[in-house]
């Protein structure tokens, strides 16, 4: 048991800190992605409002 506490701590002092450029870098990165995301699903949800409308007014007539 202790054997595998102590490769844990030097597992855990292997680990590097991003610094704080990457940290920026990947924050922007991934809120641009959430944006670019939002305006598929935007428009996504445009085009098939519009297209369950065409087809439910041809339905109608």
């Amino acid at each position: 048991m202790l054997n595998f506490l102590y490769d844990s701590l030097e597992t855990i002092k292997k680990i590097a800190i991003p610094s704080r450029n990457d940290i920026m870098t990947l924050a922007i990165a991934t809120i641009g992605m959430i944006l670019i995301c939002g305006v598929v699903l935007v428009l996504f949800d445009g085009w098939f409002s519009a297209l369950r409308q065409i087809l439910y007014t041809i339905i109608r007539q």
